[in-house]
């Protein structure tokens, strides 16, 4: 092998950033169009695939002739394009008003979580990988009713009628989830304008990590979200929107014409659709820093008296907390008691000093307002 040529990591970056920031695009077409798209897509990886493999090949430094770019073949080319087939099948199977994947793929464990059968899929699966399998484990608590809905689900699927995406909306207001476009859909339908003007009078929040904060230069920081995704902008305006979300979350900030909204709307847009900035008609109603008398919201507290370990919050997302000691504790923030009384219970619950309890209070009510649980 031999040392291949640098890669030009700014090119790299930018085309990631491209696709990023084009879901949108992708997400906003029809079912036919993307079935078109990807139908399309694998005559083109195979007319780019000799370069596609030299350039890997050269990358890593492997010789043109050496028989180490078979691998390229098959792992930069190949598994590509029976990745773009595999969701093109599920896509076909939509279209044709099927469900994505078999229902017999879906499975219970006795501890009540769903387990899906994703892999293998095709015949070529089985062929070319033959003994491999993959399954999908659903957060706890996820019925599987709500992807294969069976009778309680049966109104919501002729109310449908055969829209995997309408049943999807009926579904999500059945469990009270949060229907992320429904403030989109004024008029009956969903709205997909771009305007700044619509973005006025709402709230946006993100849970937004800093890394590399510069406060004279926030154009140069990374933003990490809570699912894992990294932005990065050379726009001074969006980077400074970003750094105001991260430092005032949990709570939520108006996005009136302060923001320079005509110049971030699309941004914001974008942000939106791929779960980066959450946007809300009202702010939320809880609080960050918990007050002299704590309190927790009344469905946690509730939940927690009972034992549950996932504890709703005001975020319309749920916490798992897994310490018996602090579950039972949770119900005593009920807004009846002063922090020094609350040192008192948690110094007790947890068998520790009193000067141990008072910072680990502090600590605990922070996170749990972090995380949207505290109302006062």
């Amino acid at each position: 092998m031999t040392a291949g040529t640098a890669l030009d990591t700014a090119a790299l970056d930018k085309a990631l950033n491209d696709l990023h920031f084009s879901a949108p695009d992708w997400a906003a077409l029809s079912l036919a169009e993307k079935v078109a798209m990807l139908e399309a897509l694998p005559r083109k990886v195979l007319d780019l695939a000799p370069q596609m493999v030299a350039a890997a090949a050269d990358a890593k430094g492997i010789a043109p002739t050496s028989t180490w770019t078979a691998e390229e073949w098959s792992v930069g080319v190949w598994v590509f394009i029976q990745a773009v087939n595999t969701q093109l099948l599920v896509l076909k199977r939509i279209l044709a008003g099927r469900e994505p994947i078999d229902g017999n793929a879906v499975h219970t464990r006795p501890d009540g979580q769903v387990v899906v059968d994703v892999f293998p899929l095709t015949g070529y699966d089985r062929l070319f990988l033959n003994g491999y399998r993959a399954a999908v484990w659903l957060e706890p608590n996820v019925s599987a009713e709500a992807f294969f809905p069976t009778e309680p689900f049966a109104s919501l699927r002729a109310r449908s009628g055969g829209d995997w995406g309408r049943f999807e909306q009926l579904a999500d207001f059945r469990n009270l989830r949060p229907f992320r476009n429904a403030i989109f859909a004024r008029g009956g339908a969903p709205d997909p304008r771009r305007e700044a003007a619509r973005l006025r009078g709402l709230w946006a929040s993100a849970d937004l990590r800093i890394e590399n904060a510069d406060p004279n230069a926030p154009e140069g920081a990374l933003f990490v979200s809570s699912g894992g995704a990294k932005l990065r902008t050379n726009n001074p305006a969006l980077a400074g929107l970003l750094t105001r979300l991260s430092e005032t979350f949990p709570l939520a900030l108006p996005l009136d014409a302060a923001l320079e909204l005509d110049a971030l709307a699309d941004h914001l847009y974008q942000l939106f659709v791929t779960h980066v900035v959450r946007l809300a008609t009202v702010p939320q109603p809880f609080v960050d820093r918990p007050g002299d008398r704590p309190k927790a919201n009344a469905l946690a507290r509730v939940q927690a008296g009972r034992g549950e370990m996932q504890l709703a919050t005001l975020r319309h997302a749920m916490i798992r907390i897994d310490e018996p000691r602090m579950l039972a504790f949770v119900p005593l923030i009920d807004g009846s008691r002063t922090r020094v009384e609350l040192v008192q219970e948690f110094a007790r619950l947890f068998a520790i000093a009193q000067n141990e309890a008072e910072w680990r209070l502090d600590e605990s009510l922070a996170e749990l307002g972090r995380r949207g649980l505290m109302v006062e």
